[in-house]
């Protein structure tokens, strides 16, 4: 009598109509190739990308002059703050792609994400439009006052949720587009540098657009329509999202890479002084046959990049030596 597991790899090998990746449905069901997946699917993450770059590109292009013009900071206080904003932008991606990988896949993710930068896009929109929320404009009767308090408070929560939601989209639209075709079915294969191509195409036109269209109606019209506008893309790219969940493939969450670099960095100062098998197949230490998990692709062990292991291997050597050194001190003292 087959084991389940076996029951579902028979399942993928032999069903041409389901996927061979290990993608699932919405419902956590193996995915069918007919009714998920494929082009069908990609538009929907073509839009939501295509309204997520025209929102946040627009914000970060004019920021300078927002800051200057309408909350009277000084130019290099203002062009500090939006370094360290776009500095964060870049650094909040390990956060999202992190929690895609080890707790909720890449569309929840995304989604969840998405409404933390909705929600920021909403409060820098609401700074922008309640003058209680910034300083009254310089003129010949009143003298300049820089932002501060409650007004700086509220424009730093509103960045900086912006930040933090776009670090749980940028890493993982791509990557669920591409989950969308089937690595191991070569007809699908195909389609992923097509797919590939669309996508820095629509990322190219979200960017052309949010410089011209929403920095002139941020200069001519207003910055509570150049932010509004944007809040309202965002969230229509979240319902856009959203309402393809019944069409994409899902991979199930595996572990974050960098959880697994730090137990191999671990495990290599534990058993530094292990003696290496004669069977290299024993240096793979991953279960492959537990149900639900597909075949982990093994790298072979080669003597290319030696010299990388002698280094660490020397490098925990000497720390090791100075270890015992320092032990022997101590005992003497």
């Amino acid at each position: 009598m087959q084991t389940m597991e076996n029951t579902e790899q028979s399942l993928i090998d032999t069903s041409e109509g389901f996927v061979a990746d290990g993608s699932v449905d919405s419902k956590g069901r193996i995915a069918k190739k007919s009714e998920t997946g494929g082009w069908r699917a990609v538009p929907l993450i073509f839009g939501t990308e295509l309204c997520e770059r025209i929102a946040s590109l627009g914000l970060q292009r004019n920021l300078v002059t927002y800051f200057v013009k309408k909350m009277n900071l000084s130019n290099p206080k203002s062009a500090n703050m939006v370094s360290n904003f776009v500095g964060t932008l870049y650094l909040t991606p390990f956060v999202g792609a992190f929690m895609a990988d080890s707790y909720l896949g890449r569309f929840w993710a995304i989604v969840v994400f998405a409404m933390i930068q909705v929600l920021g896009m909403v409060v820098l929109t609401l700074s922008a439009s309640l003058s209680s929320l910034r300083p009254p404009p310089c003129s010949s009767s009143t003298p300049c006052r820089a932002a501060h308090g409650l007004e700086l408070m509220v424009l730093y929560a509103g960045l900086y949720l912006i930040a933090l939601g776009n670090g749980g989209i940028k890493p993982n639209v791509s990557s669920l587009g591409a989950d969308q075709f089937d690595e191991k079915d070569a007809a699908e294969r195909q389609h992923m540098p097509h797919f590939f191509n669309w996508f820095y195409f629509i990322i190219s036109i979200g960017s052309l657009l949010s410089v011209t269209v929403l920095v002139y109606l941020q200069d001519n019209v207003g910055f509570e329509w150049g932010f509004g506008i944007p809040a309202a893309l965002m969230a229509f790219a979240v319902i856009i999202f959203f309402s393809g969940a019944s069409l994409y493939r899902y991979k199930r969450p595996t572990g974050s890479p960098f959880t697994r670099v730090a137990q191999v960095l671990v495990a290599a100062v534990r058993k530094r002084n292990f003696p290496l098998p004669s069977d290299r197949g024993k240096l793979y230490g991953a279960d492959n046959k537990r149900p639900g998990i597909l075949a982990v692709k093994m790298l072979p062990q080669s003597n290319q990049l030696m010299y990388i292991s002698l280094l660490i291997h020397l490098c925990l050597s000497t720390w090791a030596y100075l270890a015992d050194e320092s032990a022997l001190g101590k005992g003497s003292v």
